[in-house]
């Protein structure tokens, strides 16, 4: 607080010397969320603009950095379109035009040698608005200083002039938002969000702010409430602050007071004015006769009013407000008033509070604010979130929001169950739900991932909301849970998911049966949930058996698909251990997956290095993932630390934020996973650049999740095994016999041709990038490319490596070269500040180029210097003569230059350049091909920017050296020349020298990999006895028991229940009426099967007596059932099967219209229940129903043909009649028939 005496001095002052205590309200007794109520603010004036004055819809669209651009004490000069923070004399001190800061000699142009603002005089010593300017002091119409500068940028942008009529825009906002009708008439979009849900806005007083109050009163001092906000939205606020008595509290209230006009303006100006109902006397009072509530009203006439109240001629009065402008000055100058200003800034600069309250943890307060945040933007605009009730919109596109969002509405329902309309909207979305005849997509019958995601969220929110479903919700939306599980059951045996192990589709497909099973097992339905749980666990236990050789805790399939594995894996380790007492929480690859997550972060915490199909960083979490790691796993407080990193550096909008489809799915499981009892503590290398080498994914990362600075640069390079080493190395060296056959058990298909690429990102600007989710092409990736082709490739007659296709969306990789396809990483040292990387890609590329050696090296000699080589070596047969590399930046376009006669290309980010250089060991450097390939249609991501760099090949040598910088490094000079055994390379920046000798391994007796020499003085080795050595696979004793183990905990906990549901049923004949939970004519007929094997006395060995012998009769059917899968042909092998899975991370623009008819919203999920568990297979018995319509419709024809050309000749009245009943007849089938092929989807 700082206190502003009568005097005139600044200083302290005694409340028991004051007769009068006066307060503002908002800002100074309520407090608001800043966070919550300054996008609120933003929002409403932005979305007045957009849809009523026609603005760019980007103005909706901010990212976090862009709130610093706010603070109070700026002026918008409407004259220049500058925004302006002044001196206290009137000087400016910085200026923005829109957004962009003006530089010094800017300023100067605009404002003069002295940098005087003219209009200083008027602003510091009236109190009246300017049509030339405007000054922004409090928290209420701050954020439109932010949008003002957006506008400014947007009619720049445009190309058109700034002129001061965009303020009357601005001016429309406010008054749209604020005027003295919109509280009541519920109009703009501020008070209608305050009024819904005022917690998420407005923070209560505490009890002792209400006692000192009460207090105050007591000891007789006068209270006093002025704000100028109006008198229906200060009850609003005060009844949440201070509580439904807060008028006891005060003395006078001024509402509507339009400060600072209230002290400034003589009576006849503004005389106060009662109130009705809230709404003003149109009269004004000519003068305060008594206490009360009171409308507008004047300084002159309350100093009266309070001279008669205190007994005094000069009655003393301390008045607390937020604004300078407002509150303080006018108090002060027309009031003679003792002022305090309450200033929150100081709390941000480090000034704590006497007595602070205690609150939650800082991780698990925002993920409470995500769940609330995300679950009020669905209320806010429900037909954007709810599920169509249309089948065909449902199914018309990749429909995995509608599950994902779901887990998040209903844990915001239990955390808020009070906040009105949440339960209805969560009743009517499992409406629509359940209205649907499924939840596969139209385009991609043979993907389950779809339903899976609707299954789990529907099974979540049924087990989270049971309470608050009415009895006939609860049976139906439980029978399309048993449906959904019973199909995903099924196909578990045919498709790949069921087999294909480590995979993405299988922990997301059988968590969402696993999560089904759990939900009928808590209802009674023993035998088909013990099943189903079965097959689960059999899929997903194998699954992490394999695991356990993937040792450094990575997945094939990179960090974004692979959080898109843990998003349900973790859930699935969770849930087997809640239930059924298996715990993996040691397992090997779980105590090793932090590193996976946090060695592959760029500097800044916002993107992940993209290797295999990506995008930016995450599809799902990792914040979720990182909770549950440090609670069950870690114990350390890394997880926390390291989730509340990303969460704090989260894009909000352009490139790397979240996809709509995603961006909540993992709210509630983080809510629930998160352990505030673990402090976030970073690991202790954090800040550090740090080597890490996966062995596994074939993967090296240095510099990773360090903060944004120049000194901070990131480096990745990958050489590895196709599917990694453990799949690699399972399926050559048959490992695993019982369980795999070859590639079909796993699916590389996400992978990239990508053996020897690399990344580079100099001081957290990514200079080389990897071309994200896209065509498997070998030139979209940093990698070489060779001509010409010894046999047919994709771009003849260049040939890339053996993985890539030509006509699929997916890496070649289970027959012929491609299923062998490796690189090898040779070398991965650290040594001095200085990192040496080399990898051998040979065994990527097809047998008939016959190369001897594909090899690149990679040397980062300063944090924004990288130099790589590349080292080919040609057969004497070799047939190719050329090879071409290939550099991507994702975002920004190359540029050619040139370094004298050394050919370049460059970025351009910001003000800063990136460049890169390249010669041969002949001392040529060619000219390189920059341009933008663009993706096919379908592919998430448009293309990607690439620099091409072709050379000659010569035998048996050829030699190419590159060097990477950035604006921090000033290249002088390099040249590269080369022998048979080795590679110099000399280079020379504005600040250092360097000698690097490369040996590239042509004699293996030679104990370096390479030799750096800095400035002709110090020298840093690599020696080659530091090459990494590749541990050999050990396969998991007794794997097949593990297993089995871990499988044989199930049947107790099913045993449990049915001893717990049968004792309901036999000791209550109420059960039916009194436990609406269990669906008791399935329970009866359950065991009905136990009473039987009680009565013939049977015991079986081992097992206990009477209900054990159901479940051991179900495990005899489930072998019978496999078997007779198997006789059949066992799994299908759908070639592209993976088809969805690039649309499910599409962001696409929701223009469907939301069907309300009460046709579809009425039905019955047992109405469609035959269509929901068999129709949406493709079935025998849909083809024979096929045969049939087109043998009638010939049928039909030939009757028709028939009656027209024969039917006339006939004499017979009896051949007619017959001919036309034939045709009544065949007439009714077709139609029988064609109903029964549109239901089956035929």
């Amino acid at each position: 607080m700082s206190s502003m005496s009568a005097s005139g001095s600044s200083g302290t002052f005694c409340l028991q010397d004051c007769d009068v205590i006066g307060f503002d309200l908002d800002h100074t007794l309520c407090r608001y969320d800043l966070k919550e109520t300054s996008r609120l603010i933003y929002d409403s004036f932005a979305r007045y603009l957009v849809e009523h004055k026609g603005y760019d819809k980007d103005l909706l669209n901010l990212t976090p950095a862009a709130w610093d651009f706010c603070f109070k004490g700026l002026v918008v000069d409407l004259e220049e379109g500058n925004l302006v923070k002044l001196a206290e004399d009137g000087t400016v001190l910085r200026a923005t035009h829109g957004t962009r800061d003006l530089s010094q000699e800017e300023i100067i142009k605009h404002y003069g040698p002295k940098r005087e603002w003219k209009h200083f005089n008027s602003l510091n010593s009236t109190f009246t608005r300017s049509a030339k300017y405007y000054f922004y002091d409090n928290y209420f119409d701050l954020p439109g200083a932010l949008l003002c500068a957006r506008v400014v940028d947007v009619l720049n942008k445009r190309g058109c002039e700034v002129t001061p009529d965009f303020w009357k825009d601005m001016v429309a906002a406010i008054d749209h938002n604020y005027n003295t009708s919109a509280f009541r008439e519920d109009s703009g979009w501020y008070f209608p969000r305050v009024k819904r849900d005022p917690g998420r806005f407005l923070q209560p007083c505490s009890a002792s702010v209400c006692r000192w109050l009460r207090g105050l009163k007591e000891n007789g001092k006068i209270l006093l409430l002025i704000t100028s906000s109006h008198s229906d939205y200060c009850r609003l606020v005060c009844d949440h602050i201070l509580g439904k008595d807060f008028e006891d509290l005060f003395d006078v209230i001024i509402t509507n007071a339009l400060k600072p006009g209230f002290f400034s303006l003589i009576p006849q100006q503004r005389p106060f004015r009662t109130l009705v109902n809230d709404v003003e006397d149109s009269e004004g009072l000519p003068g305060l006769e008594k206490p009360g509530w009171y409308s507008q009203g004047n300084w002159p006439h309350l100093h009266d009013l309070l001279k008669k109240m205190t007994g005094r001629v000069e009655p003393r009065v301390v008045y607390f407000g937020d604004s300078m402008r407002s509150d303080m000055f006018p108090a002060f100058s027309f009031g003679k008033w003792e002022t305090v200003m309450i200033v929150e800034e100081m709390e941000g600069e480090g000034v704590a509070r006497a007595n602070p309250a205690p609150s939650q943890p800082a991780e698990k307060k925002s993920t409470f604010e995500g769940i609330r945040e995300a679950a009020e933007e669905m209320l806010e605009r429900p037909e954007d979130y709810l599920p169509p009730w249309s089948p065909a919109q449902f199914s018309a596109r990749w429909n995995e929001i509608y599950g994902n969002n779901l887990g998040l509405l209903a844990m915001f329902c239990l955390l808020y169950p009070h906040r009105a309309g949440a339960l209805d909207m969560a009743r009517e979305y499992m409406e629509r739900m359940a209205a649907q005849p499924n939840w596969l997509v139209r385009d991609a019958p043979w993907d389950e991932v779809p339903m899976a995601h609707s299954l789990v969220g529907f099974a979540t929110a049924y087990d989270f909301l049971f309470v608050y479903l009415s009895h006939s919700q609860q049976e139906r939306f439980l029978q399309v849970i048993g449906n959904a599980s019973r199909y995903m059951y099924e196909k578990s045996y045919h498709r790949g998911w069921g087999f294909q192990y480590l995979h993405n589709h299988q922990p997301t497909n059988c968590v969402a049966l696993l999560t089904g099973c759990l939900v009928l097992m808590n209802q009674g339905y023993l035998q088909d949930a013990y099943l189903w749980t079965k097959q689960v666990l059999s899929i997903m236990e194998k699954s992490l058996v394999l695991l356990q050789d993937v040792v450094d805790g990575s997945l094939y399939e990179g960090v974004a698909y692979g959080s898109y594995t843990t998003r349900s894996l973790f859930q699935y380790i969770f849930l087997v251990q809640r239930h059924f007492s298996i715990s993996h929480f040691q397992h090997p690859w779980l105590l090793q997956h932090f590193s996976f997550l946090y060695r592959t972060l760029l500097p800044g915490f916002q993107r992940t290095v993209a290797i295999a199909d990506s995008n930016y960083n995450w599809f799902y979490g990792p914040e979720s993932q990182l909770v549950f790691l440090d609670r069950y796993v870690l114990r350390n407080g890394s997880g926390n630390w390291l989730a509340e990193k990303i969460r704090e550096n989260r894009v909000q909008d352009g490139p790397g934020q979240p996809a709509r489809g995603q961006r909540w799915s993992t709210l509630h499981t983080e809510f629930i996973w998160f352990d505030p009892s673990l402090r976030p503590v970073p690991p202790p290398d954090y800040g550090i650049p740090r080597l890490h080498y996966f062995e596994d994914w074939g993967v090296v990362t240095y510099g990773s999740a360090l903060p944004s600075q120049r000194n901070h640069s990131f480096l990745s390079f990958k050489s590895g095994k196709l599917g990694g080493r453990a799949i690699f190395d399972i399926v050559h060296l048959k490992k695993y016999s019982e369980w795999i056959r070859g590639w079909r058990n796993f699916n590389a298909g996400h992978e990239h041709p990508d053996q020897n690429s690399f990344t580079f990102t100099p001081g957290g600007v990514p200079f080389i990038t990897e071309a994200l989710y896209g065509p498997k092409y070998t030139f979209l990736n940093n990698a070489l490319m060779f001509r010409p082709s010894g046999h047919h490739s994709c771009f003849a007659p260049w040939e890339g490596q053996v993985t890539e296709t030509c006509n699929s969306k997916w890496l070649k990789f289970k027959q012929g070269q491609a299923a062998d396809c490796q690189g090898n990483m040779e070398a991965a040292l650290e040594q001095q500040g200085l990192v040496f990387i080399r990898g051998e890609a040979r065994s990527a590329y097809s047998q008939e180029l016959k190369a001897r050696s594909i090899q690149r090296n990679l040397l980062l000699l300063q944090p924004e210097l990288l130099l790589v080589v590349d080292h080919v070596h040609l057969q004497p047969d070799s047939p190719v003569r050329r090879f071409s590399a290939f550099f991507h930046n994702t975002d920004m376009p190359f540029q050619p230059t040139a370094m004298e006669n050394i050919q370049g290309a460059f970025i351009q980010h910001s003000q800063d350049s990136y460049k890169m250089f390249w010669l041969d060991d002949t001392g040529s450097s060619e000219k390189a091909v920059t341009g933008y390939w663009s993706y096919p249609h379908g592919y998430p991501y448009n293309g990607s920017n690439y620099v091409n760099v072709t050379m000659p090949l010569r035998y048996p040598h050829t030699r190419v050296a590159y060097i990477f910088f950035g604006p921090e490094v000033e290249v002088q000079s390099f040249s590269l020349r080369g022998d048979s055994e080795r590679i110099d390379v000399y280079l020379a920046t504005h600040d250092h020298t360097y000698t690097v000798h490369v040996l590239t391994g042509e004699a293996p007796s030679k104990p370096l990999f390479a030799m750096v020499l800095e400035d002709q003085k110090k020298k840093i080795v690599f020696e080659r006895a530091a090459a990494i050595q590749e541990r050999p696979l050990v396969e998991v004793e007794e794997y097949v028991n593990a297993v089995e183990d871990n499988l044989q905990h199930v049947k107790p906990v099913f045993q449990q229940l049915e001893h717990h549901i049968q004792a309901k049923v036999l000791d209550s004949g109420k059960f039916q009426k009194t436990d609406k939970r269990k669906p008791v004519a399935s329970v009866k007929k359950t065991f009905s099967l136990s009473k039987k094997q009680k009565a013939k006395g049977g015991k079986k060995e081992g097992l206990a007596d009477g209900p054990s012998d159901i479940f051991a009769q179900i495990e005899v059917r489930e072998k019978q059932q496999k078997q007779t899968v198997m006789k059949r042909g066992g799994y299908e092998d759908v070639p592209e099967e993976n088809d969805g899975d690039s649309r499910a991370f599409i962001d696409y623009s929701d223009t469907r219209t939301v069907r309300k008819g009460a046709v579809i919203k009425g039905r019955r999920f047992n109405e469609v229940q035959a269509v929901a568990t068999v129709g949406v297979s493709h079935s025998s018995s849909s083809a024979y129903i096929r045969l049939f319509l087109i043998l009638n419709i010939l049928t039909f024809f030939l009757l028709l043909a028939v009656l027209l050309l024969r039917l006339p000749k006939s004499q017979t009245l009896h051949t007619q009649r017959c001919v036309y009943c034939l045709l009544l007849v065949d007439s009714f089938i077709l139609l029988c028939l064609y109903s029964s092929c549109s239901q089956s989807q035929c």
